[in-house]
């Protein structure tokens, strides 16, 4: 007796196209779709999470941060200015927003490691930095405190370099120019026949919470714009020269 005599449905058996449909649907829900799924899937978001993304994104952007400042420090040459720079243990007696600054251990003559802290209105923190001398050229100095034990509160990483090269005699040329307008002859002679020094600072880092990106970032900005006229001041008075106008 034939199924249609007993007035059961016959069963219709999937063709091969369709179980190449139903596995690859499977597949896909499984281990996920290729790129051009991926791509429509994408672009199928609605505009509350296409939001939400674009806000982690922009997040993680203010978490990375770069601040830098040049000026030409007159008459100082730059080897004076590298051994002030150099000399990590001295900072807390003169740089603003340093509290603590000592070297703790030396790696050889031109590499150390240094504990400092920094205050900031609320924000206090300690970090151990490796320092790299290039004498007379540069200084940088990298915060290594992720690597032992995570690191402190507030920084992921950070970063610093100071440059210094002379000042050429066509650069020199170009300021006095401008200078000439308010400055006497004289001084402009004297500024001729002695050595400057044009310093670079550049300081970069990545916080580890948004919440404290922007009140840092107007920390490290005022940092960028008088780290060299602190240094300048310190190099002046310990080689007894006038202050810079």
């Amino acid at each position: 007796m034939s199924s249609l005599e007993c007035g059961v449905p016959l069963r219709k058996v999937p063709s091969s196209s369709n179980q190449r449909t139903i596995f690859s649907a499977a597949k896909d829900a499984l281990f996920g779709g290729d790129k051009k799924n991926n791509a429509s899937s994408s672009s199928s978001l609605s505009s509350d999470e296409k939001k939400d993304k674009k806000d982690d994104e922009d997040s993680s952007s203010l978490l990375k941060r770069k601040f830098s400042s040049r000026k030409i420090v007159r008459d100082v040459a730059p080897a004076e200015l590298f051994a002030i720079v150099a000399d990590v243990n001295k900072y807390h007696e003169f740089l603003p927003f340093c509290r603590r600054s000592k070297v703790t251990h030396e790696i050889d003559k031109d590499r150390f490691e240094a504990e400092l802290e920094i205050g900031f209105k609320v924000f206090n923190e300690r970090y151990t930095s490796r320092v790299t001398l290039d004498r007379p050229r540069k200084v940088t100095a990298e915060d290594k405190s992720n690597e032992e034990d995570g690191g402190g509160a507030l920084f992921e990483k950070m970063k610093t370099v100071w440059r210094f090269r002379e000042l050429e005699e066509e650069e020199e040329e170009d300021v006095n120019d401008v200078e000439s307008r308010k400055e006497n002859e004289e001084k402009l002679t004297r500024q001729k026949k002695n050595v400057s020094t044009v310093v670079d600072f550049e300081i970069a880092f990545k916080v580890k919470s948004s919440a404290h990106a922007a009140a840092l970032s107007v920390f490290f900005e005022d940092v960028a714009n008088t780290q060299i006229q602190a240094f300048e001041k310190r190099c002046r008075s310990l080689m007894s020269l006038p202050s810079a106008e």
